[in-house]
């Protein structure tokens, strides 16, 4: 199984790993594996769907899923970046 893992320290602190799955859009098929991660894992992503969280309130999964939207964009920037030294070099 894929899975993210968090750069950033809200994420590490969380959700320390988030499955990431592959599934249709709207078929059992999806909705048994998300089931079977979500025994392990608060939070998990679907492949061309989305989030799926679990809290013990809706904010609290809300909050969960922001985590994993921040997670992914620290990662995306982290990528983009790393390529360009000028954003990385020291003027020392």
């Amino acid at each position: 199984m894929d899975e993210i893992i968090p750069l950033d320290s809200e994420g590490e602190m969380f959700c320390p790993r988030i499955p990431l799955l592959a599934g249709a859009p709207c078929t059992q098929h999806l909705a048994d594996i998300v089931a079977e991660a979500m025994v392990h894992a608060r939070l998990v992503i679907a492949r061309g769907h989305g989030t799926f969280a679990a809290g013990a309130t809706l904010d609290e999964a809300y909050i969960l899923t922001s985590l994993a939207e921040h997670a992914s964009k620290v990662i995306a920037f982290k990528n983009i970046y790393a390529h360009e030294e000028r954003f990385f070099h020291s003027p020392f």
